[in-house]
């Protein structure tokens, strides 16, 4: 994904262009300390982000408003010709600047690797996301701070037009069971938003499930990729 398709992805959705939280978030912070402190004479990683402090990489809301890392961290491995990192935060590679790795540049990429075995430079690009998938973007918006830094208006429920007619649709779509714990008390479903936004009806953003998995998807619990992955596997099937 390069900039031009990010940036396009987030009109479409109508999401701010780069990340909001991006001055706040630890995953953020946590790749820059890997891709540019990690082995530059820096090993206290206890206290890694008192580094990354004094070495000016913090705004001042950071420690205040810090959106913590959710789910697995990001992880590096280093050597003299080869490395390998996974679960970074793709606007660093994507938005060049002084801790983009070399030749991962103008890609939103979240896990690579690089070779030099036979003199020659290899990258490689294993995964690649926009900030809509991470966690922590997720974890944000349940926190019902997105509509406040996105869109200033409120967003106002829509009763979901023939709401029979679809609530029939997602059950058939599911097969009658929750596709997250299996449960088949389909009568007592709910009909999930999965961008959170309420107004937004179209048959791509409702998912049908129990109400215990739509609560822990309210708390964090189930965090948006995992919704988004298992509502594409739904549409493919």
């Amino acid at each position: 994904m390069d900039k031009k398709e990010y940036l396009n992805f987030s009109i479409k959705n109508q999401l701010t262009p780069r990340c909001p939280i991006i001055n706040i978030c630890q995953r953020k912070a946590y790749t820059v300390y890997f891709f540019s402190y990690l082995n530059e004479g820096y090993s206290n990683i206890g206290g890694w982000e008192e580094l990354l402090d004094r070495n000016g990489e913090f705004s001042d809301e950071y420690f205040k408003n810090k959106i913590e890392i959710q789910g697995e961290f990001p992880t590096i491995m280093k050597g003299y010709k080869n490395w390998f990192f996974t679960n970074t935060c793709p606007e660093v590679c994507l938005f060049k600047g002084e801790h983009t790795p070399v030749g991962f540049d103008n890609r939103a990429c979240t896990s690579g690797s690089w070779d030099n075995d036979n003199g020659i430079n290899e990258n490689r690009i294993f995964e690649e996301k926009h900030y809509f998938e991470c966690a922590e973007f997720s974890k944000f918006l349940d926190n019902n701070k997105f509509s406040k830094n996105i869109n200033q208006s409120k967003k106002i429920r829509k009763k979901i037009p023939q709401e029979v007619k679809v609530r029939a649709q997602l059950q058939k779509e599911i097969d009658s069971k929750c596709p997250f714990c299996k449960n088949d008390d389909v009568g007592h479903f709910q009909i999930h938003h999965i961008d959170g936004d309420p107004a937004n009806n179209i048959m791509d953003n409702l998912l049908l499930l129990c109400p215990i998995c739509h609560s822990k998807i309210t708390k964090g619990d189930i965090s948006f990729s995992n919704v988004k992955e298992i509502k594409d596997l739904l549409l493919i099937k």
